[in-house]
């Protein structure tokens, strides 16, 4: 793939991939971040969806996974709030 300024000369001319691998380089520059990468949007979505408690099948959909096994081997991790979520879901419950 080459750039010439900001028209990317790719030999599948996928402009929209272009377009955003342009705007990740710009981002790791002006984040001074270079492990920066758009597909660390991808999964900071997913995660937020499963923090939320959104129905995994959702989810799938949603990053266009073909298989609800992926979703679930990748967003199913407990983060600190999803324990929290839980102490506070069991609190709730066994009180009388």
């Amino acid at each position: 793939m080459l750039f010439k300024g900001n028209v990317c000369l790719s030999r599948h001319k996928h402009w929209h991939y272009c377009y955003y691998h342009n705007e990740s380089l710009r981002y790791k520059y002006e984040l001074g971040n270079h492990l920066f990468h758009t597909h660390c949007l991808r999964h900071t979505h997913g995660t937020i969806l499963a923090e939320g408690s959104v129905n995994p099948k959702t989810v799938m959909e949603r990053l266009g996974h073909k298989d609800i096994t992926t979703t679930l081997q990748t967003y199913t991790f407990n983060t600190e709030n999803m324990q929290q979520f839980a102490v506070e879901v069991f609190e709730k419950k066994i009180q009388v």
